[in-house]
Order: structure tokens, then C-alpha cells, then sequence
């Protein structure tokens, strides 16, 4: 497993490069839990721009914001959108995002502007389709749904994942 100093200088490198970069901060796929002090290390890094949080909760962006970190924080997890507006994230890079993006739009725009009922009321009517894309296995259940809108051309994945179960498969044709 890294250490968190050479995660730190993975992300270094990487800005180096001259492009742009957001980090990506996923436990479950990654299997190692980033702390805040290194997170904050990271988005301190020039080339930077900031970091998507996947971690599951709120704690990462709480304790960035404790650190007074400056580069935005962007949710990665559709579930928690939400409550991560409410705490200050700057936006949100989300599986739902490429299905129902006006959905996740109009969410954003309404709680910028203050109508909080309004964004629960958006955010809220995506809640069955944000449990089906994370039933099994996400990236499965939306590159099946892209690949049968005719976005992908296949819903293709590498090992170790696995395609969608029928059953969810009879359940996603409801979002078509």
C-alpha cells in the first residue's frame, strides 16, 4: 500500500506534466484512505485545480475546510450531493450527471440561488435511479444504460467487473 507521502508525490509529478489535474479521492476502489493533511498537501500543489471526493461522506471536505483549504471540492458521490452543497462543495462530478443531466443542473442552480426546498425537491426525484446505478457494481449499470440509449457503443467492461444481473437489467429499461 502507499504511503501517504507518495501519493502526495504521485500527484506532484502528474501536475508537473503541465495539465491540468483533479484529484481523485476513491477509497473503495483505491484501497487506501487519503487523510486530510495529505489531501490538503495535494490541492496545495500548482497545476492542481482541485479534488473530487468519493470517499463516502463528509468528513474529508469538513476537515479540508478546517485547514481552510481554497480549491474547490467537487462530490463524487451521487448520494451525498446534496448534503455536500449544503456544506460548500463548488459542484459535483456524478455517474447520474450523464443521464439525467438537467436534473443535476437544475439541483445546482436552485440551491446556488437559494431555493433549497426546490433543490431538495429536484435532487430527491433522482433518488430511484441513483440506487439502481450503485446496486451493483458502478461503472456497469450506467455504461449498460448509455450503451442502450445508443450514447456508448458497448457496454464493454474490463475484468474484474462483471455486466449487470438481468434483474437489474428489467429494472434499469424503466430509466430508458
Amino acid at each position: 500500500m502507499p504511503s501517504q507521502e507518495g501519493i502526495i508525490e504521485h500527484f506532484r509529478r502528474a501536475a508537473q506534466t503541465g495539465l491540468p489535474v483533479i484529484a481523485y479521492k476513491v477509497s473503495s476502489r483505491t484501497g487506501v484512505r487519503l487523510s486530510a493533511n495529505a489531501a490538503a498537501a495535494i490541492l496545495a500543489l500548482d497545476g492542481v485545480l482541485g479534488m473530487k471526493d468519493s470517499s463516502g461522506g463528509t468528513e474529508l471536505f469538513s476537515a479540508l475546510t478546517r485547514l481552510r483549504v481554497s480549491k474547490p471540492i467537487l462530490c463524487g458521490e451521487d448520494a451525498s450531493f446534496l448534503a455536500m452543497l449544503h456544506l460548500g462543495a463548488a459542484g459535483g462530478l456524478l455517474a447520474s450527471a450523464n443521464l439525467r443531466t438537467e436534473t443535476i443542473l437544475e439541483t445546482y442552480r436552485q440551491f446556488r440561488d437559494g431555493k433549497t426546498v426546490q433543490a431538495e425537491n429536484s435532487f430527491h426525484s433522482l433518488a430511484p435511479l441513483i440506487e439502481r446505478l450503485f446496486r451493483e457494481s458502478n461503472p456497469a449499470p450506467l455504461k449498460w444504460l448509455l450503451s442502450h440509449q445508443g450514447t456508448l457503443a458497448s457496454e464493454t467492461l474490463r475484468l474484474p467487473l462483471m455486466p449487470i444481473s438481468g434483474e437489474l437489467g428489467q429494472q434499469l429499461v424503466k430509466e430508458l
